[in-house]
């Protein structure tokens, strides 16, 4: 039997969480995201929204104005309001991504190495800290490392 691999990547806006966990992406891991969670939401919410747009048109393009008061809003100005659903209800986005693991299994894949790419809340920690156990890196700590050295460092992860 594998031994179920599971990782928590943790870091502040732009410390490169998402950089580090292409890296483990490309070693296999199956990752999930408490910002797609996010993400899913604001499409299912808004016919408007895609799930992904280019860095620039997360910015600057316009995809909803309202008609009441002209002003406009880009997709990063509604996943910012929706950013703060957990305040109304902290384990918004847990159960959203406790949704899309019961999922994988139900559709029998058995996913031996994960990886959380965004831990940012207590409760999206706690729900980790319960359900798997994890090796959880800051990236605060590896930021600064070259890439280079950093996917050397990886290669113990590789079946």
């Amino acid at each position: 039997m594998e031994r179920i691999i599971k990782i928590a990547l943790a870091g502040r806006k732009y410390s490169g969480k998402d950089e580090f966990a292409e890296l483990f992406e490309e070693l296999g891991f199956h990752i999930f995201s408490f910002s797609d969670q996010l993400k899913r939401i604001a499409t299912n919410l808004f016919p408007f929204m895609k799930k992904d747009y280019t860095s620039k048109e997360k910015e600057s393009l316009v995809v909803y104005t309202n008609p009441d008061t002209g002003v406009e809003y880009t997709p990063r100005d509604i996943w910012q309001a929706l950013d703060l659903l957990p305040e109304i209800y902290p384990p918004v986005f847990v159960e959203s991504m406790s949704n899309e693991v019961l999922n994988l299994a139900a559709k029998k894949r058995q996913v031996l190495k994960r990886c959380v790419k965004d831990v940012r809340r207590p409760a999206e920690l706690e729900w980790i800290s319960k359900t798997i156990s994890i090796y959880c890196i800051s990236t605060l700590m590896i930021h600064e490392v070259p890439m280079k050295n950093r996917s050397t460092n990886l290669n113990r992860f590789k079946r």
